[in-house]
């Protein structure tokens, strides 16, 4: 179904028919949308995701671990990113400290 959709972004919404198209069983996947059972995980995912930065995938967080073991996020790379790009900001995190 991820594939489905992400490949037919235009008609994301339509989603019976996508499920129909890959074989599932429509009245148990439409009952199980309209009960709604994630929304509020899928929701706290998305906040959470929006306070890191975080917009779109694949994204990277190189972060730095502070006292009582929190994460501190201090680079965000966006997109499909070369080995070159980490280093140059690992290694700037490392540089500093």
């Amino acid at each position: 179904m991820r594939n489905r959709l992400f490949a037919n972004a235009q008609t994301i919404d339509q989603t019976s028919m996508h499920a129909r198209a890959i074989g599932v069983d429509v009245a148990k996947f439409d009952a199980c949308m309209e009960a709604r059972k994630y929304e509020a995980d899928i929701r706290r995912d998305v906040e959470q995701a929006q306070s890191a930065r975080i917009g779109g995938t694949p994204t990277f967080l190189i972060a730095t671990a502070e006292p009582g073991g929190r994460l501190r996020v201090r680079h965000v790379l966006h997109g499909a990113q070369p080995f070159a790009n980490f280093k140059a900001k690992i290694d700037a995190l490392l540089g500093g400290q």
